[in-house]
């Protein structure tokens, strides 16, 4: 009996595991059928990027139909029915961009996209357009482009020193003359270099300069977080380079900029110094060298930092060569020099302000009161463009002895530009059509080229809405030209399409002046160059001013050579060696000369032979005629202002979103330290002055604060709880852009008229320019509300 029941119990277990068993096999096939392959993707798009490749965008699939999708295949074809295709698979797939290189140039390229999981692919997606011819602007303009720039100074230094060393006045690297040249010099010469080792060999340790007095001074501001680097006098360290000096520095001043990016090469030109103390043209250049070594010595630091755009200049004839360096964002630098401390900023700009030695207008007085404006150009001058093709403005500032071109200032290496589209390629369709515009009916004819089409929509788009950002009239805009010679390419993936204005307002001389747009500056043309290429091709500008100081000097040292040359022998030999380095100097201006885009665009835009491409026929195009003036009650300003509202127009393709932006401002309540947040949506071009203006008419009969405190001022809270007043004339897409980069929040308080000078410049001062490694604060602060 037991065992019967045994049995059956044995027989029910056996019956229930493979019933479960069954049935989890059952479910598991169930499973795995009920999933598909993934539909096909969506907005495959073809974009041409170079002469020889086209790339590939898409998004992901609407449906994935119970799988994840795990790849994506990429299908390329010459023949429109893909009878023969090449293909690649995208394991990646949150990179849904895809570049097709290696492509035959001028031949149609078809494209689908496909997406797949487990089960497989899915449906291919035809790209829209579906093909592509790879091209570039330069088929059309019949050009090609040189980079051998790397290669070039390579064979320029190579031939400097093969100079050296192959012939009777070589010398070796370290500057020492040969033995059979020094055999053949007077023997009196040793004993002149033996005195003078001596003298250096007593000379007592450099020192800083405490006060500047007559003469040219050499400054350094050496930042750290917070902190300054000062003397134990509590001054910048300072070095005096010459007590006489040249009323025309500018040369010598664009030469030790080229200076500041060799500074692991300063010690190196020391020999060479002493070689070349005779002459006179380069004397104040020697003692920049000197002063500059003795920084370098001081500070026990070789990087001094990059040397600020202009010198300083007071009444007294003292000048004043400022050099900037932030060691926030070098980690591995951490110096504590010996006769030198470090400051907090806030203190220093106090005991600044009290201090006797500042006399009206002197130079230290001037460059405290820049010191903030300098240190944020510094930041700003390595700041470059993102990828993409760009539409840039060239607006100048004539004079009878300089030429200046405005740039934005929080990016200094770059013309005014917006943003035409994240490929920095111009196809020749696309380049041909910019040319062929002014012919009538073209701009109206319609094209079966979808990706000309969608280029003509935002060649248009950008061109309008970068002559709204400078406040131009639509009289400025028909007159104005493309630059039609080239597209200017400052990287492999930047481009710049340059429009202009016409040539009689180009050659009109101007006066600097306080111009309206506060966003941009205007620069030399050469200190532009430098800063151009300092944020873009920054191992090029490294490179060339490398050579061009090991070049100058060896070429001050072959002209001596020639002039103590006795013998026909020497004078051969010296003459041969001259020659071979002002060959070496000629091709080294033929690579800086083929490097100057701006100079060839300014002379275009200077001749008045040069017609370039009207920009007329776009006019109607880019609805520069619809633009209007918003009248809303709430926004109507008591004068007539440049800074204006854009309405939209139906057939515009810029929304009035484009234009206007939306910022939270925090008020203080009477009763506690609590502070409310309200938003206001603004034009991107009204300034601060005019906000408030907007702020009183619409809260002033509600709030009690307002009313009770004549005067008010907008206050910038960093996330660290520093805070300064920001400036009157400040626009509030600038506000928005220091939001975005530095974080905080912008309060609206009442100032107090018992404030003293002394803390409106600390306030203004304090922390204002955190490490470059700092983009977007992580504080509480930024509640910055965009809707662009």
């Amino acid at each position: 009996m037991d065992a019967g029941k045994k049995f059956r119990s044995s027989l029910l277990a056996v019956k229930i595991a493979v019933k479960i068993l069954v049935e989890s096999k059952r479910k598991h096939s169930e499973f795995y059928y009920q999933r598909y392959v993934p539909d096909a993707p969506t907005n495959v798009r073809l974009m041409v990027s170079g002469s020889d490749n086209i790339t590939v965008t898409f998004d992901e699939p609407l449906r994935s139909n119970g799988a994840m999708i795990i790849k994506y295949k990429i299908e390329w074809s010459t023949d429109e029915y893909f009878n023969q295709i090449s293909f690649d698979i995208i394991k990646n797939c949150f990179l849904r961009e895809y570049i097709i290189r290696n492509l035959s140039v001028g031949q149609k390229c078809y494209v689908r996209v496909s997406a797949g999981n487990m089960k497989g692919f899915g449906e291919a997606s035809i790209a829209n357009p579906p093909y592509c011819v790879p091209s570039n602007w330069r088929e059309f303009s019949k050009t090609s482009r040189t980079n051998i720039y790397e290669l070039r100074f390579e064979e320029i230094l190579n031939k400097i020193f093969n100079e050296r060393e192959g012939n009777g006045i070589s010398r070796s690297l370290e500057g020492n003359d040969s033995s059979d040249m020094s055999n053949r010099r007077n023997p009196r010469r040793s004993y002149g270099n033996l005195r003078k080792n001596l003298r250096q060999l007593f000379q007592f340790y450099p020192r800083l300069a405490k006060t500047i007095k007559r003469g040219l001074y050499l400054v350094s501001v050496m930042l750290n977080s917070d902190r300054i680097l000062v003397t134990n006098e509590d001054v910048l360290p300072m070095v005096e380079v010459d007590e006489h000096y040249s009323h025309n520095l500018l040369t010598d001043f664009q030469w030790f900029m080229k200076l500041t990016f060799v500074w692991d090469d300063l010690k190196n030109l020391r020999p060479k110094l002493e070689r070349c103390s005779s002459a006179t043209s380069f004397y104040l250049r020697m003692k920049l060298v000197q002063a500059a070594i003795e920084l370098q010595t001081l500070e026990e630091i070789n990087n001094l930092g990059r040397l600020h755009h202009t010198y300083i200049r007071d009444n007294d004839g003292n000048v004043v060569f400022v050099l900037i360096n932030d060691l926030s964002s070098d980690t591995r630098t951490n110096i504590y020099p010996s006769n030198l401390k470090w400051m907090a900023m806030t203190k220093f700009f106090e005991i600044m302000k009290e201090s006797p030695s500042l006399t009206n207008n002197s130079c230290l007085q001037q460059i405290i009161g820049k010191l903030p404006d300098m240190v944020e150009f510094y930041h700003a001058s390595m700041r470059c463009l993102d990828s993409g093709l760009y539409v840039a403005y060239l607006k100048m500032q004539n004079s009878v002895d300089s030429i200046r071109v405005m740039v934005n200032k929080y990016m200094p290496g770059s013309l005014p530009c917006t943003k035409i589209r994240s490929v920095a390629n111009v196809s020749r369709e696309e380049w041909e059509w910019l040319h062929t515009s002014n012919k009538e009916n073209s701009i109206e004819d319609e094209s079966s080229d979808n990706s000309l089409d969608l280029f003509k929509i935002q060649f248009c788009n950008a061109a309008r809405e970068l002559f709204i950002k400078l406040n131009l009239p639509e009289t400025h805009f028909s007159n104005s030209r493309i630059y039609g010679s080239q597209v200017v390419e400052i990287r492999d993936d930047l481009s710049l399409i340059i429009l202009m204005s016409t040539a009689d307002e180009v050659n009109f001389l101007s006066t600097p002046s306080n111009h309206s747009l506060t966003s941009f500056i205007y620069l030399p043309i050469y200190i532009f160059e430098v800063f151009q290429h300092l944020s873009n091709n920054y191992r090029f500008i490294c490179q060339y001013s490398r050579v061009s100081i090991c070049l100058d000097f060896e070429l001050i040292y072959a002209q001596q050579n020639q002039r103590e040359a006795f013998s026909i022998n020497e004078l051969d030999e010296t003459r041969h060696h001259l020659n071979r380095l002002l060959s070496c100097q000629q091709d080294l201006d033929d690579i800086w000369r083929s490097s100057r885009w701006l100079v060839h665009v300014i002379n275009c835009a200077k001749d008045k032979t040069y017609s370039g491409i009207s920009l007329k026929p776009f006019q109607s195009s880019t609805n520069l005629n619809e633009i209007k003036i918003d009248q809303s009650p709430s926004l109507t300003r008591s004068s007539n202002s440049d800074n204006y509202l854009i309405t939209k127009n139906i057939n515009s393709f810029i929304d009035i979103e484009d234009n206007t932006i939306e910022l939270t401002f925090y008020r203080s309540l009477l009763t506690s330290n609590t502070y409310i947040p309200f938003k206001l949506r603004i034009n991107k071009m009204t300034r601060l002055n005019e906000i408030l203006k907007i702020i009183l008419k619409q809260q002033q009969q509600q709030d009690i604060f307002l009313k009770s405190n004549s005067f008010l001022e907008f206050v910038w809270i960093r996330s660290n709880e520093c805070e300064y007043i920001i400036e009157e004339n400040l626009t509030a897409y600038e506000i928005q852009t220091r939001l975005l980069r530095f974080g905080g929040q912008i309060h609206l308080r009442s100032n107090s008229s018992s404030s003293s000078n002394s803390s409106l410049i600390i306030n203004k001062t304090s922390n204002l320019f955190p490490p470059t490694s700092e983009i977007i604060s992580k504080g509480p602060g930024s509640s910055l509300s965009l809707n662009i």
